[in-house]
């Protein structure tokens, strides 16, 4: 459904157990190609146990936000204009603001803002006034025999390893990031004594329990090493998952991870969703580097999903049927996932809450199944995103090409990506090919390799942007971890790799 300027819709807050409201104050096309309607949406400073009568929301005044580093500034910004099911809308008036903005948002998330003005406004008024000072203020400190920014609001271990004591850190009135390698409990009992640090980053936890309760943590990137249990706290909102230990992780989390957004980069062969056990009301799931996923197993854990994204590695489906069991699922999207047929697909006459399918590099013809299916709701106004369908001689040429990705990708040319590949296969096949490879054999097949991209480079074609840069490197050097492996499996050592190296380097122009 697309609203119109001045139109006012309610949606209920978990964060704030109450409905919260916004106003539509413009429309706008959408400037790429595909001319979709954004509205503005506006945040108001309201929230109720019940939808508002008239007389409420004519009352209404826009959200004027003061947290952390916002200053007296309004809350709106572009979304995609139709209004998600669950918005109630209650009425409409002239526009609160005329105020005009260039942000743009992923999705509608009305009320997020007030809880965090209502949160910030409990923290006591000295701290947050030592905050507001230390923010505005670009003068220098000393700390830990370096010079520090007085208003630096993230550190690491470049710093965080000269520190006698974690309260040091009380010098930085704003911090609200820290990322370290080195989590203890002194960190810990600092968290808990510090209601600004609301992202914390863990490169290589070992602790063997995780306590986050009574912090004000939002966002916690942890990477598991030697983990037992993980326990999180109520203001919780992101976790960035990792785990690289075989031993079960055990995940305590408030309502059962129901307000969690999950991102886990961790998904066994075998089709397990990540080694841990816990958060079984998870409604929003991102899962990376995908090999194996069952869909049968995945509702049986998190049966109240609302949002799934998947990445394969490449990976595969199994069960896709199963997906009529996420009854409130209404959002899925998967990149490079294989292995499944459009009659595997559900019909949307028995997923009633599907609203949003956006797939990406799939079977061909479950790609053509599931847009004929689907082509009635799409009518009706559901988005659905179904590009770059893989045809089997595709896959059997690129499935395990570490370029596959760039077929398709905005600013590179079919015939960028169909070289790079070539290339790929073509130093894969060499490598294969040699009995006992070494670094004087391999050094003629590193230089044809880095010629093949030093060529696709021109005016024409373009040129090879930091990302694909860093993935002709990556690619190689997987290339060289294969060589390796055959070494070792005759029991020789590692390769030397500084002249390979030199020549990749030496050769390129990219």
């Amino acid at each position: 459904m697309l609203p119109s300027i001045g139109d006012i819709y309610c949606v209920y807050s978990d964060k704030m157990q109450s409905y919260t409201a916004c106003q539509i104050i413009d429309l706008r096309i959408s400037e790429s190609s595909d001319e979709t309607i954004l509205a503005s949406v506006l945040e108001l400073d309201w929230c109720g146990k019940e939808i508002p009568h008239e007389h409420e929301w004519q009352q209404m005044k826009p959200l004027v936000c003061d947290f952390y580093f916002w200053n007296q500034k309004l809350d709106h910004s572009y979304v995609e204009a139709d209004v998600p099911s669950n918005y109630i809308y209650v009425g409409t008036m002239s526009p609160l603001t005329d105020e005009q903005t260039n942000s743009y948002s992923g999705g509608w998330n009305v009320g997020d803002s007030l809880y965090r003005q209502r949160s910030w406004e409990q923290i006591d008024p000295a701290a947050r006034q030592r905050f507001k000072q230390a923010a505005a203020d670009r003068g220098d400190i000393q700390l830990a025999g370096q010079t520090i920014r007085r208003n630096c609001s993230k550190v690491d271990d470049s710093l965080l390893q000269h520190l006698d004591h974690w309260s040091q850190l009380e010098q930085l009135p704003c911090l609200t990031e820290i990322q370290t390698s080195d989590c203890d409990e002194q960190l810990l009992d600092y968290l808990r004594n510090n209601p600004f640090i609301h992202r914390l980053i863990i490169e290589d936890c070992t602790m063997p329990v995780l306590d986050l309760t009574g912090t004000a943590v939002r966002n916690l990137s942890v990477t598991a090493v030697n983990m037992n249990a993980l326990r999180l706290n109520a203001p919780i909102e992101q976790l960035y998952l990792n785990i690289k230990q075989t031993a079960l992780l055990e995940i305590e989390a408030p309502a059962d991870g129901r307000d969690l957004i999950l991102y886990a980069s961790t998904v066994a062969d075998s089709g397990e969703v990540v080694p841990f056990s816990g958060l079984s009301r998870l409604r929003s799931l991102s899962l990376y580097h995908v090999r194996t996923l069952h869909i049968a197993e995945l509702a049986k854990r998190f049966p109240d999903l609302h949002r799934l994204s998947v990445w394969g590695a490449p990976g595969n489906v199994q069960h896709m049927e199963h997906l009529v069991q996420l009854e409130q699922l209404h959002s899925l999207r998967m990149n490079d996932m294989f292995n499944f047929t459009g009659e595997q697909f559900p019909d949307p006459d028995e997923w009633s809450s599907i609203r949003v399918l956006d797939m990406v590099s799939l079977p061909a013809e479950a790609a053509k199944e599931i847009k004929k299916k689907y082509k009635k709701r799409t009518a009706a106004g559901m988005h659905i995103h179904i590009k770059r369908p893989r045809k089997p001689e595709w896959l059997a040429e690129n499935l395990n090409n570490p370029f596959r990705d760039w077929d398709g990708r905005e600013g590179l040319t079919t015939t960028q990506a169909k070289k790079a590949a070539k290339a790929y296969n073509t130093l894969h096949a060499a490598i294969r090919k040699l009995d006992h490879a070494d670094e004087q054999s391999l050094l003629p097949l590193v230089e044809q390799y880095t010629e093949a991209f030093n060529a696709m480079q021109n005016s024409r074609s373009g040129y090879l942007e930091t990302v694909e840069r860093e993935e002709v490197y990556m690619a190689l050097v997987s290339l060289l971890d294969l060589v390796d492996e055959q070494r070792a499996a005759n029991e020789r050592e590692r390769l030397l790799r500084d002249s390979l190296y030199d020549v990749f380097d030496q050769v390129r122009d990219f």
